[in-house]
């Protein structure tokens, strides 16, 4: 018997494999049997026999030995091809930043993936290189060495251009981003070529290897053969004894026959393996690179829970590195408390081989953002179809899910848009009501004492103030009308901090730093206040209680050179500048808060609008907007408006002196609220005209339709009923064309979408003058006055 020491595949010894030899035939039978004849002949023959042992046994052992060597050279360079491919495969990922740039639009994020792939590429070729150095002589390494090289050289310029590719694109250049990527996959080829040069060359390597191993198998099979024809001849010289020991040698012979075909059939074996397991590389690389670079993000667990798979886009979406998630629980640490029990059912479903679809839940990324998945979870099973895990392909239904609330809160600020209007036409009513009568009893009375006018001048005022709250109330629902206009921001900002405050609440300290000279800017009507009030908001929710909000604006000048740098014009500007002392942005955070949608409350805490639509506003208008943030210590948000020094800023002129203010005619007082009507028909009776009065727009059509035409149409323009104000006026047109038409309102929805703005502070619509409600006289008789009437 021969023991051998049998291996696995992974070359570790497994046990004891003994190979024998039946030598009963051949061994004298009986007890006290006699010496043959030929004694001498026997003992020879004996003598070769062992020799011929010894020459088989050391051929088996040294064709066994080949045949290990085989394997072991197939394994080692197999394994360097593989290292290669993989090295092919980064190359890849390395150049997929630079092209998927255009689809997701994330500088942030592709520069960071390209990071991780250069990094990676780094560790491999490193590898590669250690591997030649260390283990391979060094004339067949060296010429793989310079491919490797020119891979690098490759790589190196490649990722040079990416980067470029990533800043073009981030400073929205896509034209010269789209030409670079051009180069960047020029590169990519260089990169492809050089692998492919050192693949070819390491297969001409294993070949001739393997071609020497099959030599010297010949070899020693010639060395068989001559020891077979050896003991041919040595049994044809002793034909006495020839029957005998032919058979045994015939015997051996036709087992070494035997061994050799069982060799070849081995050989022939592995190398098919080899050939099976270098396809089956080839197509797992593949799968993992179509699962790696899929567009939807995949992981996967195995049977205990266990992240074992982990896609790009999983990566992109939730900010964790496939590094930093493998092996660690899916559930436990990266599922929401609220979430947690359903998510595992889901997944000890899919263990169970029951699959389940469109399940949404939501993932937490790296810095606390929630992203909701819509997951389908299907069995992962292994060869012998045994469930080993779970694979999760999911949808990343975040901005959908934001849009629909962000379309739910548009909603919701459009019915408030409608009630604040409608409220605002009622208060500028009672508004109306009050000031006529302050009016009348300021020049009817016949004496006032200094308390009483004291007391007036205090009514007076607070109705000025109603007036402008409901003013600005209108602008922020956009129930009035906007167009551009100069205003001078100073006074605007100041206006406005009354509002502000009541917005903050008493615990923030507003405090106001404001240039006292006029610095005039050209905006539409309300985006100024919109956009302070959405960063007081922003920084009310950062700072703790007794927090400081600290709104400054001054005058800047930005020089040509300057101003080509940063892409703006150059020129005088408003820089406008409100900061607090809240808790600060984290830095790699900061880049994002411009962009729309973009939130990092909870679904329903916000809309990730505010931040941007400051962003669009300061654009819109010619400018820029800047933030900066320290955590701990606060944030700062920089406007910059351009100034404008040629155009009249638009505000409220003098009162019409009425002095001597008398008129002639008749007037039809139209108005749906009595007490409003008394008041405008008494305000129009003391200007000197005759009046009359309808209670609506029908009734007033019926009321002219009776009586003839009147002078002046004096009508309100939102009345219940089919027939507003603007019916009424129409309907006066077409019938009663010397009859001339004013309106007045507190609020209309039938409003000209961009009315014209008149020094006294009332607008023209469709043609019709229309008076603000509350009204004074002397602002009656201005609109008078511009609709022809004399006075």
């Amino acid at each position: 018997m021969n023991p051998k020491d049998p291996y696995d595949s992974n070359n570790q010894i497994v046990g004891v494999v003994g190979v024998g030899q039946d030598m009963t035939e051949q061994r004298p039978q009986g007890k006290g049997a006699t010496s043959p004849k030929w004694h001498r002949l026997y003992f020879a023959l004996a003598g070769f026999d062992v020799l011929t042992v010894c020459l088989g046994l050391l051929l088996t052992v040294s064709l066994l030995a080949i045949f290990k060597e085989s394997i072991s050279i197939n394994q080692e360079w197999t394994g360097r091809l593989a290292l290669y491919s993989e090295i092919n495969s980064q190359a890849q990922r390395v150049n997929a930043p630079g092209n998927d740039i255009f689809y997701s639009g994330d500088v942030s994020s592709e520069s960071a993936l390209l990071s991780e792939g250069i990094a990676a590429f780094q560790l491999l070729s490193v590898r590669a290189r250690e591997d030649l150095e260390s283990n391979i002589d060094p004339a067949l390494a060296r010429s793989i060495l310079q491919d490797l090289g020119d891979v690098d050289l490759s790589m190196t310029e490649m990722v040079a251009v990416a980067r470029q590719v990533l800043e073009l694109f981030a400073l929205g250049q896509e034209a010269e981003a789209a030409g670079r990527m051009a180069i960047m996959d020029h590169k990519y080829a260089s990169v492809t070529r050089s692998l492919d040069a050192v693949n070819a060359k390491v297969l001409d390597v294993q070949g001739d290897l393997i071609a020497g191993q099959f030599l010297q198998a010949e070899r020693l099979e010639r060395y068989g053969y001559g020891i077979a024809g050896l003991v041919f001849f040595m049994v044809l010289g002793v034909a006495g004894y020839g029957s005998r020991v032919q058979g045994a040698l015939s015997k051996a012979f036709a087992e070494s026959q035997n061994f050799r075909s069982a060799l070849e059939a081995a050989n022939r074996e592995a190398t098919e393996s080899v050939r099976v397991a270098e396809a089956a590389l080839v197509r797992s690389d593949e799968l993992t690179a179509l699962i790696d670079t899929a567009n939807a993000p995949i992981f996967g667990i195995d049977e205990n829970g266990l992240i074992n798979e982990w896609n790009q886009k999983a990566a992109l979406i939730t900010g964790f590195l496939k590094i930093d998630v493998m092996g660690r629980p899916l559930v436990d640490e990266f599922i929401t408390d609220e979430f947690k029990l359903s998510v595992r059912e889901v997944l000890n479903k899919a263990l169970q081989g029951e699959q389940t679809a469109n399940y949404e839940f939501p993932l937490y990324t790296k810095v606390g953002a929630r992203v909701d998945v819509l997951l389908n979870a299907s069995s992962r099973r292994d060869a012998e179809g045994n469930i080993v895990g779970v694979v999760g392909v999911g949808q990343d239904i975040t901005a959908f899910r934001k849009q629909e609330y962000a379309l739910a809160q548009a909603q919701k600020m459009e019915a408030i848009g409608h009630l604040t209007g409608g409220m605002a036409h009622d208060f500028n009513n009672l508004l109306g009501v009050i000031s006529g009568n302050l009016e009348f009893i300021r020049t009817d009375a016949e004496f006032i004492t200094p308390e009483i006018e004291e007391l007036m001048k205090e009514a007076e005022s607070a109705v000025q103030e109603g007036a402008d709250l409901t003013r600005r109330l209108l602008a922020f629902a956009r129930s009035t009308p906007v167009r551009e206009r100069t205003i001078n921001s100073s006074a605007a900002i100041r206006d406005f901090s009354k509002l502000l405050k009541r917005s903050i609440g008493i615990e923030i300290e507003l405090q106001l730093e404001i240039a006292s000279a006029p610095i005039l800017v050209k905006l539409e009507s309300g985006l100024l206040e919109n956009s302070i009030l959405n960063l007081a908001l922003n920084a009310k929710e950062a700072m703790p209680k007794n927090g400081v909000l600290r709104i400054t604006t001054g005058k800047i000048s930005v020089s040509a050179t300057s101003a080509a740098h940063i892409g703006m014009r150059s020129g005088d500007y408003l820089k406008l500048v409100v900061s607090d002392n809240g808790t600060g942005i984290p830095e790699d955070i900061l880049p994002k808060v411009f962009d729309p949608f973009f939130t990092t409350k909870h679904l329903g805490g916000g809309t990730g609008l505010g931040l941007a639509m400051v962003y669009r506003f300061a654009n819109h208008a010619g400018g820029r907007c800047d933030i900066s943030s320290e955590v701990g210590s606060g944030t700062s948000v920089t406007l910059l408006i351009p100034e404008v020094t040629s155009e009249v800023m638009t505000t409220p002129g003098d009162p019409v002196a009425e002095i001597d203010c008398k008129g002639e005619g008749l007037v039809l007082v139209v108005d749906d609220d009595e007490r409003v009507r008394r008041v405008s028909l008494r305000m129009v009776k003391q200007l000197g005209f005759d009046v009359i009065e309808a209670r609506d727009g029908a009734h007033a059509m019926e009321v002219l339709a009776e009586r003839g035409p009147v002078d002046v149409v004096f009508s309100d323009i939102l009345m219940p009923g089919p027939i507003g104000g603007f019916e009424l006026a129409g309907w006066v047109g077409e019938n009663f064309e010397s009859t001339a038409v004013l309106l007045t309102t507190g609020f209309s929805q039938e409003e000209a979408p961009a009315p014209s703005e008149s020094k006294e502070g009332s607008k023209s619509t469709g043609g019709y003058e229309i008076l603000r409600k509350p009204y004074k006289r002397t602002e009656l008789v201005g609109a008078l006055r511009r609709i022809g009437v004399k006075l």
